[in-house]
């Protein structure tokens, strides 16, 4: 009975408590992080509204359909590697710094935000398909795993499985931010090389290779969505 009022009256939490731990510290670096991020495109918008539509959407894409669509609209529009690898870098760092503690949190029955319940429900369960042979690999499995560039297989996935096999907080987070940016940097290498070789053959090069990169990022979503609603509960 407790449980069920923890979760359905957040302001019962002991905030200071939740804050004070080390799941706390890193939901709100976190926080900041992402409203400094908002803050910054704002204000970059005053001074230069093309750049800060670039780097928008790119967190969007990044956000919805993965690193490498997000890493080839930034090549397309004609940004270097220094904007377009930091900002996929920065997104999916204060993603992990978000995710990790709210799951942390929901594995305690201590849901902060219940609207977001149901999402991380879902990924909790997707995360416990790769749950065997990550506990197999272990650090490696996850390392591996976050290579994946495309939404729900990458870095959040990665952030779940550590909590599930039991690594410890700080073990998990340096696990799954340096398989990050790993592969990050491999998949910045992979997409300018392709894009470099696309312009080649002109504008239609480029719209066949984000064509082919687009459908394959709204497939994998699309399956993940639909493999997540059958295995929800009745």
């Amino acid at each position: 009975m407790k449980s069920t009022q923890n979760q359905t009256n957040p302001k019962d939490y002991n905030w200071r408590r939740i804050f004070g731990s080390f799941e706390g510290l890193i939901l709100a670096i976190g926080i900041l992080s992402a409203l400094l991020g908002l803050g910054l495109i704002g204000v970059l918008a005053i001074w230069s509204p093309e750049l800060s539509g670039i780097i928008g959407s790119m967190v969007f894409s990044n956000l919805m359909l993965g690193r490498s669509v997000s890493l080839l609209i930034g090549y397309a529009a004609g940004q270097g590697h220094l904007l377009v690898i930091g900002v996929n870098l920065l997104t999916e760092t204060i993603l992990v710094l978000l995710f990790f503690p709210l799951f942390v949190f929901s594995l305690n029955k201590l849901p902060l935000f219940p609207k977001l319940q149901t999402l991380i429900e879902r990924i909790h369960r997707q995360a416990e398909k790769h749950q065997d042979w990550v506990r197999r690999y272990g650090v490696i499995g996850i390392f591996l795993l976050v290579f994946f560039p495309f939404w729900m297989t990458g870095p959040v996935i990665g952030c779940a499985l550590g909590c599930l096999i039991g690594l410890r907080p700080l073990h998990n987070l340096v696990t799954v931010l340096s398989g990050t940016f790993l592969a990050m940097l491999a998949w910045a290498w992979l997409l300018y090389g392709l894009h470099t070789q696309a312009t080649l053959f002109g504008s239609w090069g480029l719209l066949l290779l984000f064509g082919v990169l687009l459908g394959i990022a709204v497939a994998g979503y699309w399956f993940n969505i639909r493999q997540a609603r059958v295995s929800e509960p009745d």
